[in-house]
């Protein structure tokens, strides 16, 4: 009696065991489902971002696709581009990620992000003249943004910069580094054309620039001095 009843505590004890393992890794699984489905009602009332949205969460960016009881769906966006392109490829990521991982929704209030493009000229350059160019080329553009694709809107998109006390307007920035003087323009951009825009001011600037001999950009030009005792 004593040995068959040591030999029954073994196997209830495994048995406990056996259902605590079980009971875990179903519970587990439960609060899994549980969060996906409550992030999924959350993102079918469109808290998090809707449908054609850009976002980006845990590393990822894209657009999303498709929003499912388990994961929604993005079209990846840059990853090993420098550009905000396609790359092709789609991810899956599990709804419950949301409740871990901040999202950042790139237009989910304002259709506006915002870009910045950098120039490193000589010292003796005119960076005061490089300052104007930039500060020209880029009022033009945010003053053709503006009147073009936000002209309807014009009065939403004050109301709503208001509230973060911003402007639309470009801001220039100038620093001197050890290679030379560093000047920056930070401009407004639809959140859909930033690397097109980014493009197109590039081209505009540096064509200005070449025009100017006295700016000139660090590294267009190898400088010998002849010291003659």
């Amino acid at each position: 009696m004593m040995l068959f009843l040591v030999i029954w505590m073994s196997l209830a004890d495994s048995v406990v065991l056996f259902l605590l393992l079980i009971g875990a890794i179903c519970l587990l699984s439960i609060k899994g489902l549980f969060s996906n489905f409550v992030v999924w009602t959350m993102l079918m009332r469109k808290k998090y971002f809707k449908t054609y949205d850009r976002i980006e969460i845990d590393g990822n960016k894209g657009i999303v696709t498709k929003v499912s009881f388990l994961y929604f769906q993005m079209m990846e966006l840059s990853n090993w581009f420098d550009a905000e392109a396609p790359t092709g490829r789609v991810i899956r990521i599990p709804n419950e990620l949301l409740l871990k991982k901040p999202v950042f929704n790139y237009n989910g209030l304002l259709k506006i992000n915002w870009k910045e493009v950098e120039y490193t000229i000589r010292p003796d350059s005119d960076w005061e003249k490089a300052t104007q160019i930039l500060t020209e080329i880029s009022e033009a553009y945010v003053h053709e943004l503006i009147n073009g694709r936000f002209v309807n809107k014009k009065e939403e998109l004050e109301h709503k910069m208001d509230l973060f006390d911003g402007k639309v307007d470009p801001v220039n920035i100038v620093d001197v580094t050890p290679i030379g003087i560093t000047l920056k323009v930070r401009f407004p951009v639809y959140y859909t054309e930033g690397t097109a825009t980014k493009t197109m001011l590039n081209k505009q600037i540096l064509r200005r620039f070449t025009d100017e001999p006295d700016i000139e950009l660090v590294g267009t030009k190898l400088h010998v001095k002849d010291e003659k005792e």
